[in-house]
């Protein structure tokens, strides 16, 4: 786990839904902290630098972290058009646009986020059964249903990552 979690249970409850929406509703111990007094102005920017009470193994880079918040939010209806706009930094951008949007001159950093997996209803009257679940998976064609996979996904051979 990380060093700067979890959260503080009894901080985050005191402030009764409030958390994070305010400096006086935030309590971090992680690489970064609110630049000073003045650090943070609601719709405008956010400003952060490394946190002096960070215990992580490796200082936070880059030394400080600044948000500009622009008056009119961006359409992520077209997320590339967003991106090339100059009014956002970063968006999803689905797979089937990726070539568009490197193209478009994006800088593009994926990551896997996501495993599909096949489980059973043990509470049902059919899946309660063992011998009905073992049938099941012998039947069951995994290079089939591997076929129909997104193009940017990739088949898992195990549960546990290596």
């Amino acid at each position: 786990a990380a060093v700067y979690m979890p959260c503080n249970e009894k901080f985050f409850d005191s402030t009764q839904g409030r958390y994070g929406l305010d400096r006086d509703y935030l309590l971090g111990n992680g690489p970064f902290e609110i630049d000073g007094r003045y650090g943070w102005e609601h719709g405008q920017y956010l400003n952060l630098r490394r946190s002096s009470a960070y215990k992580g193994q490796n200082a936070p880079l880059p030394a400080a972290v600044n948000f500009s918040i622009g008056g009119k939010a961006a359409d992520y209806a077209d997320p590339v058009a967003a991106l090339t706009s100059g009014k956002t930094d970063a968006a999803a951008v689905p797979f089937s646009r990726t070539d568009e949007a490197r193209a478009a001159g994006c800088t593009l950093a994926s990551f896997e986020d996501t495993t599909w997996g096949l489980c059973f209803n043990v509470q049902s009257p059919l899946f309660k059964n063992q011998k009905v679940r073992q049938a099941f998976l012998q039947a069951f064609s995994r290079k089939s249903v591997l076929s129909h996979l997104p193009k940017n996904a990739s088949a898992a051979e195990s549960i546990v990552l290596p």
